[in-house]
């Protein structure tokens, strides 16, 4: 979700020309950045061992269950900025979450009138 914040106020709002995965990366960054010092800062107890810097090498060294979730979310993460690079894509993605016929003649014909 930061991602497509970045990458809409980066386009639309600064008009910036950067690409998506520029954006993801960005992204993915502060998330690991914000994340790591809110282990660090943390003072309720927990499993993990140490305190700090060392309770943030224990937790890495013994996550290795997380794994597979974080490949299946970088998966998705890579899939969503491969969506949004094709407008003809969104344009289906919008297509397919329209529920009424008029909806789905407006998306598929724009707004011209005859």
């Amino acid at each position: 979700m930061l991602d497509t914040l970045l990458r809409r106020y980066t386009q639309g709002v600064l008009k910036e020309h950067v690409s998506p995965a520029e954006v993801l990366l960005a992204s993915e960054v502060m998330k690991l950045a914000f994340s790591g010092y809110m282990t660090m800062n943390d003072k309720d107890p927990s499993d993990a061992q140490g305190r700090g810097a060392a309770k943030l090498v224990w937790l890495t060294l013994n996550s290795a269950k997380m794994l597979v979730l974080a490949l299946i979310y970088a998966a998705m993460n890579v899939l969503s900025v491969i969506i949004s690079a094709h407008s003809a894509l969104n344009n289906l993605s919008s297509l397919s979450n329209s529920r009424h016929p008029s909806q789905c003649y407006l998306l598929l014909n724009g707004s011209r009138s005859y």
